[in-house]
C-alpha cells in the first residue's frame, strides 16, 4: 500500500511534514529527534540509487525518507538531486539544535552481522560444494564466480553497511546517493512515503 505524496521541510522550528493530498502538516521538533540512521538499501524492485534516512523520534516513532519515489508499477523516480541536500540540512540542523540526537550510518548491528553470517555461510557451502562431488568446469565456474561475487560483497559491504556513528555533522558520499546534476540547492525533499 502506499501513502499520499509527502513533502519534507527543514523548518527553524523543526522538521516540517505536508502531505500534499490533504494538506494536513506535521511538525517535528527537532528536540524530538533522538536517532537519524542514513544507509544504502538494496537495489531491488526496480530501485536503482536507493537509499534510506530513518528517524526516530524520542517517543518511539520511526519515520523514512527515501531517495527514490513510487510512480507506478515497476517504476521508481530518482530523487537524489533533492534527497541528498536534505539528509545533509537535516544532519547538520538536528545536531546544532539537537546535540544528544544520534547519528548512524550504515545498517543495525544485528542485521549487518546477520548478512555477513549468511555471506560466510553460502561461500563454505559452495567450497564444500565444489570440493565434494566432482563437477564439470561450467558448474566449477559459476560456483567460483558465486564465491567471487559474495567475496565482493563483503568487501564492499564493510565500507557501505557496517555500522558506525558519526562524530560530526560531515556524512561521507558513500551512504548519499549519487546525483546526476550536484546536490541540489534547497533543504526540501518531496516523496511518495511507502508504508513497510
Amino acid at each position: 500500500a502506499f501513502d499520499n505524496l509527502q513533502h519534507w521541510e527543514i523548518t527553524e522550528q523543526g522538521l516540517l511534514c505536508t502531505d500534499t493530498k490533504t494538506e494536513q502538516k506535521k511538525l517535528i521538533p527537532y528536540d524530538f529527534i533522538q536517532s537519524i540512521r542514513i544507509q544504502a538499501q538494496p537495489y531491488r524492485d526496480f530501485r536503482y540509487n536507493n537509499f534510506r534516512c530513518r528517524i526516530t523520534t524520542t517517543n518511539g516513532e520511526i519515520i523514512d525518507v527515501l531517495s527514490t519515489s513510487y510512480v507506478g508499477f515497476a517504476d521508481f523516480s530518482d530523487e537524489a538531486a533533492t534527497y541528498t541536500p536534505f539528509v545533509r540540512a537535516l544532519v547538520k540542523t538536528t545536531k546544532n539544535i539537537n546535540p544528544n540526537s544520534v547519528i548512524y550510518l550504515g545498517q543495525t548491528s544485528s542485521t549487518y552481522n546477520g548478512n555477513q553470517t549468511l555471506v560466510l555461510i553460502a561461500i563454505a557451502l559452495a567450497l564444500v560444494l565444489i570440493f565434494s562431488f566432482p563437477m564439470g568446469q561450467s558448474r566449477l565456474l559459476a560456483l567460483l564466480l558465486i564465491i567471487i561475487g559474495a567475496w565482493q560483497y563483503l568487501r564492499i559491504s564493510k565500507t557501505v553497511h557496517q555500522p558506525q556513528t558519526l562524530q560530526d555533522d560531515k556524512i561521507p558520499d558513500y551512504v548519499l546517493p549519487a546525483t546526476k546534476t550536484g546536490e541540489g540547492k534547497t533543504g526540501k525533499h518531496i516523496e511518495k512515503k511507502q508504508s513497510e
